[in-house]
């Protein structure tokens, strides 16, 4: 079996891709860049590839996700992460691709969500 920590250095290099592809876009340049759009995607295949099996976490995202087609409303996204926080878990947040809107659940109060509204446009 392959060492776990190569699989980290896989996702961490696919991060950094990531990183790199997006740098200066806003959310409507991306969108409109499907040859970027296309790359980031890939990565992303290529981090669930690493992570899937390793983390039951993961892979109960990973399932709900593929359950929902990759869509998930704003509640049904925090009632996934408050299924799947730790003890530890400090804040989860899930952002809104269609509204803009950044919502933040601070110490595992998932009844008690903070939104904060940011332009799509970059201004």
């Amino acid at each position: 079996m392959r060492d776990y920590r190569l699989y980290l250095k896989d996702i961490l290099a696919a991060m950094e891709s990531i990183e790199a592809f997006v740098a200066g876009m806003d959310l409507e340049a991306f969108r409109a860049d499907d040859k970027t759009a296309s790359a980031v995607i890939r990565k992303f295949e290529i981090i669930g590839e690493a992570a899937e099996g390793r983390c039951w976490r993961y892979d109960k995202i990973s399932q709900r996700l593929t359950e929902a087609e990759g869509q998930l409303a704003v509640q049904d996204a925090l009632d996934l992460l408050a299924d799947v926080a730790q003890g530890s878990t400090q804040w989860s947040v899930v952002y809104g691709m269609s509204t803009g809107d950044v919502n933040v659940v601070i110490g595992q109060k998932y009844d008690n969500v903070h939104t904060f509204p940011l332009s799509l446009t970059g201004e």
